[in-house]
């Protein structure tokens, strides 16, 4: 097709050659303002933060899900499937991630938070839904760090209601799944966990010599000082082309009117892929016709000039 697919996260296997070839544009969730932690002075941060790390689950009461959201096995292209292992063990990631962070509080002595929300369908339509939004929102804006493994898919709202409130993201997913490269460095205001570490930790955990793998947060948040406060303000700058805002109204924080918006990230990422669309589609050894087809299927991205 000649359009651009404008998605939080495309599922297809092929889904990086489709972004490469400028056929899908990666857009982040909407998340509401009152995610949004009000300072602008990431100095003022630096100790103030009552907590050290949570991270939050949802466990959906009703039919049981699927392990995995994406449809990546090759020879069943319409059946749910998972290349990537942190999305197959995506569940089992999850309840690990949880029992990490409350041994930190419990082995430790770090201020830690598990948050394990329990949602029926019918709560998606009530008032207990915002209710449990805005708790949660507080406890992010109140803590330093963020672990976030993968939801059923790849990408949660989660993420972005995480970085609006200036809750550093310690992802269990690959940095390639987020939006706006172009814009955002991700890795300049985010840490890694490998998936692995956290597997290890639940194979091993009677081992004396088993190490919790979030263990180094509580070091860093002790000893590396410097390295907070440059995650924090790369993290203050890039959230604003994450928010969904426009002029300001509605958001908490002082200055919000001038600062860039999710909106307008997305017009630029959307004429960088129009542009690519351009590049590739009048290149002479590409016949016309099938351009766009052979561009989606097999185009490695790393290949694209």
């Amino acid at each position: 097709g000649q359009g651009i697919l404008v998605t939080a996260e495309d599922r297809r296997r092929d889904w990086r050659g489709a972004r490469a070839c400028g056929h899908v544009v990666l857009a982040p969730y909407y998340s509401p303002s009152f995610f949004m932690h009000p300072e602008v002075d990431m100095t003022r941060l630096q100790g103030q933060k009552p907590a050290l790390v949570v991270s939050s689950n949802v466990v959906t009461w009703g039919k049981k899900s699927p392990p995995c959201h994406r449809f990546d096995i090759p020879h069943k292209p319409q059946r749910w499937g998972c290349e990537d292992e942190r999305l197959q063990e995506a569940h089992r990631l999850r309840g690990i991630v949880s029992w990490a962070v409350n041994n930190l509080t419990k082995s430790y002595g770090a201020r830690a938070v598990a948050l394990q929300t329990y949602r029926s369908v019918q709560q998606y339509a009530s008032s207990a839904l915002e209710n449990t939004l805005r708790r949660k929102a507080e406890t992010y804006k109140a803590s330093t760090f963020c672990v976030i493994p993968a939801g059923d898919s790849a990408i949660t709202t989660r993420i972005f209601s995480i970085i609006a409130a200036l809750c550093i993201p310690v992802f269990v997913i690959d940095l390639d799944f987020l939006p706006f490269p172009s814009d955002i460095d991700w890795a300049s205001m985010s840490i890694q966990v490998p998936s692995q570490q956290f597997l290890l930790y639940q194979r091993d955990l009677n081992k004396p010599s088993t190490v919790n793998p979030l263990l180094f947060l509580q070091s860093m948040e002790r000893y590396e000082p410097d390295k907070i406060l440059r995650l924090r303000t790369n993290l203050e700058r890039a959230r604003w082309h994450l928010l969904y805002h426009q002029d300001g109204r509605g958001v908490p924080v002082q200055g919000a009117a001038a600062r860039p918006s999710a909106g307008h990230a997305l017009v630029r990422e959307l004429e960088r892929a129009a542009a690519r669309r351009l590049q590739l589609t009048s290149r002479s050894s590409m016949r016309a016709s099938g351009a766009v087809l052979n561009c989606t299927r097999r185009v490695d991205p790393a290949h694209v000039p």
